[in-house]
């Protein structure tokens, strides 16, 4: 079954909107290529921890003049 917006895992009660939305889209993509869903939880979680550092990151260099382009 695919995670939405409205019905995702309690482990994702903690994320922000932005994150939850990733992890949901992460998570489901893995679901369907494994079928594992304790996996693809704990995949997408860390997958998104990863996506934001590299968003806290691109924030910074913009505030700093520098901008990323990934």
């Amino acid at each position: 079954m695919a995670w939405t917006a409205t019905n995702f895992p309690k482990e994702m009660n903690g994320l922000t909107p932005d994150q939850r939305e990733k992890a949901i889209d992460i998570a489901n993509q893995f679901l369907a290529r494994e079928g594992n869903e304790p996996q693809a939880i704990e995949h997408a979680l860390k997958m998104v921890e990863r996506w934001t550092q590299h968003r806290e990151h691109d924030i910074h260099d913009i505030k700093g003049k520098r901008v990323s382009h990934g």
